[in-house]
């Protein structure tokens, strides 16, 4: 038996977007790559990172959402088919998302 089902639904906030995290448009999987540092003080390096959430073979829909916005990266897991657990989650990476730091000098 497969671990993930061949569809996937990936839930993701970017700096800047007011759109609800479940909302039409939050559909893609990004992938970025970033160079370098903020300041002076650290040292250069490269990080990649990809993001992507699954249903899975028991539920109808998925309650997860996460945050991909360097320096900050958040994981918000639903309440196990709890009523509005999806809603929980959202309000958890909505509220990360608008109060997280832009730079990694500010973390």
């Amino acid at each position: 038996m497969p671990l993930h089902r061949e569809s996937l639904y990936a839930k993701v906030v970017s700096h800047g977007d007011k759109k609800p995290v479940n909302s039409p448009g939050h559909d893609t999987i990004p992938v970025e790559n970033r160079e370098g540092t903020d300041s002076k003080k650290g040292s250069d390096g490269r990080l990649a990172w990809g993001s992507r959430t699954d249903i899975g073979l028991v539920r109808s829909h998925n309650e997860d959402s996460f945050l991909v916005q360097a320096p900050v990266f958040a994981v918000c897991d639903g309440m196990g088919g709890h009523a509005a657990g999806e809603v929980a989650s959202s309000i958890a990476v909505q509220t990360i998302a608008e109060n997280a730091p832009l730079h990694a000098d500010d973390v």
